[in-house]
């Protein structure tokens, strides 16, 4: 556990310190590949419901909504297990059930003009559900990836996790800016 916490803070770290230009579509393709290895890292901080998986043996689900760069820094990550399970990557234009039963649903900024939409279909979701558009955790999302300064940031809504049966590390928290 202790190898995991300094994995953390490293990537952590390193996420917080790299500035980039988001404006450059080279800083855009190391932003995406930041936070999809953030995306990585937190989950071994982060605990499902039980029921959430059908087995021990079940795939972790990570369903991306709409065009999104987060799409191919995820996509880097499909030969990675997370939390000890296979990963199976998606992007869909709608929500369906399919989307509903991921584990991870990542909402990207281009999505802000359907925002309250799509957090309205998956408000009973077990779902980490994360964006990176100013405002999402008040919205009903659960983590949201900002940019202050040239850098990346989080927020979490612990009410929400709570909600959805999530279960944050009190490590992660610490690092975290709380929504309530």
């Amino acid at each position: 556990m202790k190898n995991s916490f300094l994995k953390l803070l490293s990537i952590l770290f390193f996420l917080l310190i790299v500035p980039f230009s988001p404006q450059a579509s080279q800083g855009e393709s190391l932003e995406y590949r930041l936070k999809a290895a953030f995306i990585y890292r937190i989950t071994d901080f982060i605990d499902w419901p039980v029921d959430a998986f059908v087995d021990k043996s079940s795939p972790l689900t990570i369903s991306v909504i709409g065009r999104s760069p987060f799409f191919e820094g995820l996509n880097s990550l499909k030969e990675e297990k997370l939390k000890n399970r296979k990963l199976i990557l998606r992007s869909s234009q709608k929500i369906d059930e399919q989307t509903k039963s991921s584990h991870i649903i990542v909402v990207g900024a281009l999505q802000e003009y359907r925002l309250e939409k799509i957090l309205d279909s998956l408000k009973n979701s077990h779902a980490l559900i994360i964006g990176e558009n100013q405002g999402f955790c008040q919205k009903g999302g659960i983590l949201n990836l900002v940019i202050k300064k040239g850098k990346i940031r989080f927020e979490i809504n612990l009410k929400k996790a709570k909600k959805s049966g999530l279960k944050v590390s009190s490590r992660v928290l610490r690092m975290a800016k709380i929504i309530e």
